[in-house]
């Protein structure tokens, strides 16, 4: 039973010997708004609970919301440092593609013999990897750096 502004109008109590009224009937109607009230107690502590459940859940989607925005953050500084090195690799590897056809064609046009040409070919490959050892440790300082940047 609900307890509403029409109902409370309704209660109305008779009137004994014109000027009591029933006690049994008085006592009735207190029972029901009791049970009425003790309803809406009930009611009133299981909706406060609720309401604290939420907040506590809203405050860990929260924490949980930043933690996976850092992530993602993360990943993506990452993924950019990852995607600054290939791009790197690539012209490294374009310029030394185009650094060995520009030889070739000089060296034909001087007429240096195969031999020369595979020993100028073997130093420059050489020189290659020492410049690929020296990029791939100042990719990983360059990584280091931006982690302790993010962790910061």
């Amino acid at each position: 039973m609900a307890i509403t502004t029409e109902y409370l109008d309704g209660i109305s109590f008779e009137i004994a010997k014109q000027k009591y009224y029933n006690a049994n009937k008085v006592n009735a109607k207190m029972e029901e708004i009791k049970s009425a009230v003790a309803e809406l107690i009930a009611e009133n502590e299981m909706l406060r609970a609720e309401l604290v459940e939420m907040g506590s859940t809203k405050e860990r989607i929260a924490e949980l919301m930043i933690s996976t925005q850092a992530a993602a953050d993360k990943m993506l500084a990452e993924a950019k440092a990852e995607a600054e090195q290939i791009i790197a690799d690539a012209k490294s590897q374009a310029e030394s593609i185009e650094l060995e056809r520009s030889f070739q064609t000089q060296a034909a046009s001087l007429g240096l013999s195969q031999k020369q040409i595979e020993a100028i070919e073997k130093l420059n490959k050489q020189l290659d990897d020492f410049n690929v050892a020296q990029a791939t440790q100042i990719f990983r300082l360059k990584q280091a750096l931006m982690s302790l940047a993010i962790d910061k």
